[in-house]
């Protein structure tokens, strides 16, 4: 190969890798995103032996959340189960206020009555 052809070469790569950048310009700055986020980690560089040193944040010795997945049938029982806790209460509130309102509504024949 001559030195025409390699250059030929070099710049028509470089012109592809150019092209492939601008079809896919979010896909680079997220690539370019991830790679500060992994170079920031807990994990620092000794300088003077080149080694990783890893930081103790004391996290742990926190207990983590139990990531345990539950079932649908043991999310929809849960979600039941509150329903009619909801449902009851309202029922009570309902009868609560029957009284009240068989209440007023006897007294205001009683006025009734009086005026009569």
């Amino acid at each position: 190969m001559s030195k025409n052809d390699t250059k030929e070469q070099k710049h028509v790569s470089d012109l592809s890798s150019k092209y492939e950048e601008s079809l896919h310009p979010k896909e680079k700055r997220n690539s370019n995103d991830s790679n500060k986020e992994t170079s920031n980690s807990n994990d620092d560089k000794d300088a003077s032996n080149g080694t990783n040193i890893k930081k103790n944040n004391g996290d742990d010795d926190k207990e983590q959340p139990s990531t345990e997945m539950l079932s649908i049938s043991e999310i929809t029982d849960g979600i039941t189960e509150k329903l009619n806790s909801v449902l009851m209460e309202m029922n009570k509130s309902d009868k609560e206020m029957e009284k009240v309102l068989v209440g007023i509504d006897s007294r205001l024949d009683e006025l009734g009555n009086a005026f009569k």
